[in-house]
């Protein structure tokens, strides 16, 4: 699976590359999901009573790690120091489906945080941890108040019919 942040129209590959070898940029590993609702807790009088409200939207963690290569250790050290890939965007997931073609789900609002990093002479070990929205096929970026078209991660707009 490649996994990838997408800000200002660029992608910017985290795990797995379109192009890349396994061995040089190697594919998500340890991936892990975990969803939970956003609740808000409020007193109802000033005392231990409180009531809880479902706040209606869904938040998404996405942890995973990945592996590059590099010709040297010099080269290794040298992009971790200059590790500068965006923070926030549209995190892209691609999956590779047999016979060819590749099945997309993106998570809007995402932010990343800096990944960990663990440099062992030519080979670089990153930890990532994501949070965002709701992962769907579409970002779900309504254009008008009642929902009835949204833009897709490439920036087209697709009319739902509603």
């Amino acid at each position: 699976m490649r996994v990838g942040i997408q800000s200002g129209g660029v992608i910017s590959w985290l795990a797995g590359q379109a192009g890349v070898s396994e061995r040089v940029h190697s594919s998500a590993r340890d991936f892990a999901l975990s969803r939970e609702r956003q609740q808000t807790v409020s007193p109802i009088v000033k005392g231990t009573i409180t009531r809880q409200f479902d706040r209606g939207n869904e938040s998404s963690v996405v942890t995973f790690s990945t592996t590059r290569k590099f010709d040297s250790s010099d080269e290794c050290f040298l992009y971790l120091i200059d590790y500068n890939l965006p923070l926030v965007g549209v995190v892209v997931f691609e999956i590779e489906v047999p016979g060819g073609g590749v099945i997309r789900r993106l998570m809007a609002n995402a932010v990343m945080s800096k990944p960990e990093m663990d440099p062992i002479g030519e080979t670089l070990t990153l930890y990532y941890s994501i949070t965002g929205g709701n992962i769907s096929e579409n970002l779900g970026h309504y254009i008008n108040g009642d929902g009835g078209d949204y833009l897709t991660g490439t920036g087209d707009l697709y009319l739902t019919g509603i």
